[in-house]
């Protein structure tokens, strides 16, 4: 066989793999006993891992029929390909969509307009809808339950920070620093502090 219909059949076989192998993952999403936590993104986790072996199962069933062109380096190409590619895009729509306040604001908008509103009344509705109908704070808290970063404290009924938490914290900060983003999320006291000192400072002059 030519080498460049070679290249371009095999060239169809990785797209036919990897179109079948998306549909699965986003078919996934839609099997309620694959919902094993309230996490949006834990279940992607496991659909990714569910889809990635199938797209390895079509890739080796691919190189039975096909043993001239597929390889086993192929297999695990194609594997790792759909893997990172899929991860990528899924964190940045869907996981942005489930949890960016964003999004939030631009579609309570959209389904009030063509009216128009405020920005305390907007602040007001976020509050109350996001904050406290929807649980966002409550769900994003027990998530950091779930996956060990805090840990209940019986005796005074409150929460602490685990090892495993201060580990992920100085993480943050690294990369907050590596790549210059704002401190206030990773130094919060520190911030408020900073505030409370500027506007004391600045009503004492």
């Amino acid at each position: 066989m030519p080498i460049f219909k070679k290249a371009v059949k095999i060239c169809l076989i990785y797209i036919a793999c990897m179109i079948l192998s998306t549909a699965c993952f986003i078919g996934l999403f839609h099997v309620s006993f694959l919902k094993f936590t309230d996490t949006f993104f834990y279940n992607g986790c496991l659909n990714l891992f569910l889809a990635s072996a199938l797209c390895a199962l079509l890739m080796f069933i691919a190189k039975r029929l096909n043993s001239d062109l597929i390889r086993l380096s192929d297999i695990v190409c194609s594997l790792f390909m759909f893997s990172s590619i899929t991860l990528g895009w899924f964190i940045l729509i869907p996981v942005t969509v489930d949890r960016s306040v964003t999004v939030y604001t631009l579609s309570y908008m959209d389904e009030i307009y063509p009216k128009s509103i405020t920005t305390d009344d907007i602040e007001k509705v976020f509050y109350r809808q996001y904050i406290v109908d929807f649980g966002a704070f409550d769900k994003r808290f027990r998530e950091q339950l779930d996956t060990g970063s805090v840990e209940y404290v019986a005796e005074d009924n409150s929460y602490r920070l685990t090892e495993k938490g201060r580990k992920l914290v100085r993480q943050f900060r690294f990369f907050a620093d590596l790549f210059g983003t704002q401190k206030r999320l990773v130094y919060p006291n520190e911030y408020r502090y900073l505030q409370h000192a500027k506007k004391y400072g600045s009503e004492k002059k």
